[in-house]
């Protein structure tokens, strides 16, 4: 039987004022301390590049990069046209452009993870931090250039931390104020997400700083990717990728995969050819080579954004007014993955949205010369072959979508 009388009693002492502020005080220097531990350490690492052009970055920040070489550029040797986009548009050869439109030099801007807010923000630096007026603009869209992605940092969290930490882009961004900017990174820094990502850097670059490399080296072989931040530049002097660049692509799908689809993409002649899966393209489907999440992740609610709809229709809009002429591109995906989104998302009813609402930006503004859709490679006779992955084309697709621009520019003119 149990002797309650020798078990300890607490006893409750009552606090005092002066024992709850010191209490207090306590607790506010001690959040003080390690916040102010946690910031220290973001800044010395700077794995987000909010911090200046040099620290433990996991990607590559290609935005800055092509920033500062514009700017360093004489006015009489800027770029006359620009290709904005995403990493889809990385493919797509600068000097092509110049051989097969009326443009004297063209720089591809393209980013990763580039959306309507990227378009918006380098037609204003172009603009105005340039003080340019290009003839021309090609605007490369998807669905998912308008996705309402929240993964950016606290109280700008629709936005990319590299579109964040690029100053001479960010300060366009419509959320965009130096008070919130400030208050976001310091926010940022105590995430758990960034520490996480502090200790990994670190132990990957053994605390050391690494600098964004330049921008414009010649290259020395085309045919070998070069790694990420490596000692000499991922980009050439017309804002090209090398990796992009490369003609050649390893196999990421089962030869049988592609096999299905070298022979169905010649025989898509209509759009109901191209909707309609056949039991071929519906057995690739169910074969699972494509995991679903990765089909759903880069438009998450399946639906576009009205908000950076908007944001591109000013973007058309303030291009008009400074007489730029704009080509607007609906990119492919592979046609497998293609026929993953047809069968698993509002894919279809989504660039069925996309056309309505660019064929009124072309009817509303004449700087739109060209609305081109290559939303699917049989309509500019691509190939399944001629991919890096589910949605990165090699330039030997890309070149297809600029000859057929080209000779869509040239019956309109």
């Amino acid at each position: 039987m149990v002797d309650y009388s020798k078990e300890p009693i607490a006893r409750v002492e009552p606090a005092t004022p002066r024992d709850a502020r010191r209490f207090l005080w306590t607790m506010i220097v001690f959040v003080l301390i390690v916040s102010a531990t946690l910031v220290g350490f973001s800044v010395l690492s700077n794995h987000y590049g909010y911090f200046g052009p040099a620290g433990q970055f996991e990607f590559l920040n290609g935005r800055i990069g092509k920033v500062e070489y514009l700017q360093q550029l004489p006015p009489d040797d800027l770029p006359d046209a620009y290709i904005m986009g995403s990493s889809n548009m990385m493919s797509f050869q600068s000097g092509l452009v110049d051989d097969l439109l009326p443009v004297r030099r063209t720089f591809n801007l393209a980013a990763f993870w580039g959306r309507a807010e990227d378009l918006w923000a380098w037609s204003n630096f172009v603009t105005r931090d340039l003080q340019s007026q290009p003839k021309l603009v090609i605007l490369g869209i998807e669905p998912w250039t308008f996705a309402n992605d929240q993964r950016g940092p606290p109280l700008m969290s629709k936005y990319r931390r590299r579109l964040l930490a690029t100053p001479a882009l960010a300060k366009y961004l419509p959320e965009y104020h130096p008070l919130r900017w400030y208050v976001s990174t310091f926010m940022d820094s105590l995430t758990f997400q960034s520490l996480r990502l502090m200790l990994r850097m670190s132990l990957r670059h053994r605390f050391s700083h690494v600098a964004l490399p330049p921008i414009g080296f010649d290259p020395v072989d085309d045919t070998s990717p070069v790694p990420l931040l490596a000692d000499r530049s991922p980009f050439l002097e017309d804002g090209t990728n090398r990796g992009h660049a490369r003609r050649e692509a390893e196999p990421f799908l089962p030869e049988e995969i592609n096999g299905i689809y070298n022979q169905a993409v010649p025989r898509m002649t209509s759009e109901s050819d191209i909707l309609r899966l056949d039991a071929a393209r519906r057995l690739a489907v169910d074969s699972g080579h494509i995991r679903l999440d990765d089909a759903v992740n880069f438009l998450p609610g399946d639906s576009m954004d009205a908000e950076d709809l908007q944001l591109f229709d000013r973007t058309i809009e303030y291009l008009n007014q400074n007489n730029v002429e704009v080509v607007i591109l609906m990119l492919p995906v592979h046609p497998y993955f293609f026929d993953v989104l047809l069968a698993h998302t509002r894919h279809a009813q989504h660039l069925d949205d996309l056309r309505a609402h660019l064929k009124q930006l072309a009817d509303r503004f004449p700087s739109v010369k060209l609305v081109f859709d290559a939303s699917h490679i049989a309509r500019f006779d691509g190939t399944p072959d001629a991919f890096f992955d589910r949605y990165h084309m090699t330039p030997d697709n890309s070149d297809l979508i600029l000859r057929a621009i080209a000779n869509e520019w040239n019956k309109a003119r």
